[in-house]
């Protein structure tokens, strides 16, 4: 998904501009957490 295809997406369904690319970015966030694991439960967060 590019921001060009997007804005076009958008203009066409009526929606805002950025709705497909958060689509897009949920759908990638959820596939790499699944990929990843544990190794990300691994890391500690930093100490405020």
């Amino acid at each position: 998904m590019t921001a060009d295809t997007d804005l076009r997406l958008a203009q066409y369904w009526g929606m805002g501009p950025g709705f497909f690319l958060r689509l897009q970015i949920n759908y990638d966030l959820r596939i790499q957490r699944a990929a990843m694991g544990d190794a990300l439960d691994r890391i500690p967060p930093r100490a405020a």
